[in-house]
């Protein structure tokens, strides 16, 4: 038995939201007069596309109730497929022609910043600034800005703009443009803007209609970000409203901004980077309409991350400092949130000595897999922990140069460790497979804590036998029983969940990092700590009532599991747009 479960503390899983309450209802339950020609309900419909799961709430917008929700999985390559799938499920014909409002949050403007994807920028910096880096293929420096009253420097150079531009326009697809002290005097900006327009008419964003702070970097970083994400999100926008005037849906279209507002869909394009933490947002706001505690932690236990954001005051906290995105600081305002790479399908490793990892990567779960053999007749340790199959999708359409696919194809599929002998390095192998599993040309399938969960009998969502097959086989390497092994890795899941949750908490309380105080740079620990968190957990995503039960006693606090707390993030988005 671990030690902390002789702990003598109580855990409270309340199922409970503020007023008016959230309910589900059906057709059955409504009164009469509901469903009557004159008095039908009018709906909403909040969808939230995930990095694993693309979930969707149908919402009665008159009696603030749940009246279906569906989940499926987010094809990354085709985000339309996700949402197809579940208006499928929870939007019925007659219904169609109630739909109000339909509300996106998504993660496509965070998943093309990882991936490099968007438009070829081209920056203009205006005035005397010292050089600065910034996610551009071309930076020109001219002549000219504003003081702090608002008064010219010096001349804009519109000579060399023009000059810079032609140079730029053969291999740039968007522009953006930062003068110092534009905040005070957009005039120069302005001008600016013109000249790039009539060489070359591509986007342009100019940084004081994006932000009114100081701070030149940042407002040029945010601009660069618009006008790079512009086409992705434009992308979604055009697909999106195609889906829906193709299934005549007829009903305002909003998209989640991580500061927790929403915005017509058709304008979010324009502030594209606004879009960054829009999923975070979503799952903040549900978190904090549906918990009677106004200071509050909410957990999104999702299968790629698990998100963490703090509501203060029944809101959800907005950063006050503009929000990091890759490594650019910029003037996007959005919810101060923690994340860490461990969720339902964080790959389960396991080394010839019997040590257990857990995450970062990424892996189909075991259970979830059809049409793979037996993982007795090929998992094992160390990099045997994955079975790599190439699609049938979107094979035909890789470059036929491609090592893996090339390897691939003759055979369908074959353990990891069998690819060591391409002649890639270990880093360059992790990095092809994590775009070719992205693009849908590959899959990795491995052992996850969504296994081990099956195969205790805490989950029935997919192939029970198969989770069992495979902890078997790692819980012998290191002599354990079956339960053992997979209650370990359960076990380290909901620890690493609960530290970042501790250093997440030390850092707002203290403003400095959780190291300062524990010297993780120290070969032994001179001190140990425990920690007792002072305010409820807010549970969030399919496999948190699994999960933080335990979470919540090793910080010695509640945990609050709300009705529809595993899709509390589409429901979240609904509740912005039509700010309930």
């Amino acid at each position: 038995m671990y030690p902390w479960k002789k702990w003598d503390i109580r855990i409270r899983i309340v199922f409970f939201v503020g007023m008016p309450p959230l309910t589900t209802v059906t057709g059955e339950e409504r009164p009469e007069t509901m469903q009557t020609a004159t008095l039908k309900p009018a709906y909403g419909i909040g969808i939230d596309t995930g990095g694993t799961y693309t979930d969707a709430v149908l919402f009665d917008l008159s009696r603030r109730a749940v009246v279906r929700s569906a989940k499926r999985p987010t094809v990354h390559h085709d985000l339309r497929q996700g949402i197809i799938d579940v208006l499928d499920d929870i939007v019925s014909g007659q219904e169609t022609e109630q739909i109000r409002t339909i509300a996106f949050s998504t993660t496509l403007a965070t998943n093309a910043i990882v991936e490099g994807r968007g438009a070829d920028v081209g920056l203009i910096v205006i005035g005397q600034v010292k050089p600065f880096e910034a996610p551009v293929v071309s930076t020109c420096y001219v002549d000219g800005g504003h003081d702090h009253m608002g008064r010219e420097v010096k001349p804009l150079d519109i000579e060399r703009i023009v000059d810079a531009v032609a140079g730029m326009k053969s291999h740039v697809t968007g522009y953006a443009i930062a003068g110092a002290m534009s905040i005070e005097n957009p005039a120069h900006e302005q001008v600016a803007a013109k000249a790039v327009e009539l060489t070359d008419p591509q986007p342009v964003f100019c940084s004081h209609a994006i932000s009114s702070r100081a701070g030149i970097r940042e407002r040029a970083a945010t601009a660069v970000l618009h006008a790079r994400l512009r086409p992705v999100i434009q992308a979604f926008v055009d697909h999106a409203e195609q889906l829906l005037e193709h299934r005549h849906i007829s009903a305002e279209i909003r998209m989640i901004h991580g500061d927790a507002t929403a915005i017509d869909l058709r304008q979010a394009a324009l502030r594209a980077a606004s879009t960054v933490a829009s999923g975070p947002a979503a799952t903040a706001y549900f978190g904090a309409k549906s918990s009677v505690a106004k200071t509050a932690l909410v957990v999104d236990v999702g299968g790629t991350t698990t998100d963490i954001t703090l509501i203060k005051d029944g809101r959800p906290l907005i950063s006050c400092d503009g929000s990091l995105i890759d490594r650019w600081r910029t003037h996007v305002d959005a919810v101060d949130m923690h994340t860490v790479g461990i969720g339902g399908d964080s790959l389960v490793a396991v080394n010839r000595s019997g040590g257990i990892t857990v995450g970062p990567r990424r892996v189909q779960p075991l259970c979830m897999a059809n049409g793979i053999p037996d993982p007795a007749d090929w998992i094992g340790a160390d990099d045997r922990n994955r079975w790599i199959l190439a699609t049938d999708r979107r094979q035909n359409e890789a470059a036929p140069t491609d090592p893996i696919l090339t390897y691939l194809k003759p055979r369908g599929a074959t353990p990891a460790d069998v690819m060591d002998g391409l002649g890639m390095s270990d880093l360059g192998l992790d990095r092809r497979l994590e775009a070719l599993t992205f693009n849908h040309q590959a899959r990795e399938i491995g052992f996850t804590p969504t296994d081990a969960l099956h195969a205790l009998g805490k989950l029935h969502i997919g192939d029970k036998a198969r989770s069992i097959s495979g902890a078997a086989v790692l819980a012998g390497l290191d002599n354990q029983p079956l339960e053992t092994f997979c209650r370990r890795v359960i076990d380290l899941t909901q620890q690493k969940i609960a530290d970042t949750i501790i250093g997440y908490v030390y850092h707002q309380q203290t403003g400095k990092p959780m190291s300062n105080l524990t010297g993780t740079n120290q070969k032994e620990a001179l001190l140990s700590f425990s920690f007792k968190l002072g305010v409820p957990i807010v549970g969030i995503g399919a496999a948190a009532r699994e999960i933080l039960p335990d979470v919540a006693r090793r910080l010695q606090t509640q945990l609050i599991l709300p009705p529809h707390f595993e899709v509390g993030n589409a429901l979240g988005a609904i509740l912005i747009a039509r700010q309930a």
